[in-house]
Parts: structure tokens; C-alpha cells; sequence
């Protein structure tokens, strides 16, 4: 079991602006990976935004095992 931490424990909203945060700032570099890492990364994110977009109720607990990604 994972322990809480301060970050984790802030409400949906803050926890969403986040993640938006992390999405965006792990596309930095994306020019300078190969294409298929690309590709990848971008799905990653794209599935993230829409989640974030959605509202979706497991997203605020990323990371707890048994959550979907």
C-alpha cells in the first residue's frame, strides 16, 4: 500500500491542473526522440488530456494498483 502524500491528497481539481502540468511539460523534449517514442509519448498524453477533459474518476488516482492508467 502506498502511503499519501501531501500531493496526492489535493482535491480533483488542483490534482487535474497537475497533471495537465506534467502532460505538458513531458513534451518538451519530444523533438528530439525517434519517431516510434514519439508516437507513443503522444498517445500517452493525448489519452491523459482526454481524461482530464472527461472527468474521468479513476484519473485522480493514477499510480494505486487495480486503478486503470
Amino acid at each position: 500500500m502506498t502511503v499519501p502524500t501531501p500531493r496526492s491528497a489535493a482535491p480533483n481539481d488542483v490534482r487535474r491542473h497537475q497533471i495537465v502540468e506534467e502532460v505538458l511539460a513531458g513534451l518538451e523534449d519530444l523533438d528530439d526522440a525517434p519517431l516510434d517514442e514519439q508516437a507513443e509519448r503522444l498517445g500517452e498524453a493525448q489519452a491523459l488530456l482526454a481524461a482530464v477533459l472527461n472527468n474521468d474518476p479513476g484519473l485522480g488516482q493514477r499510480g494505486i494498483p487495480g486503478v486503470a492508467r
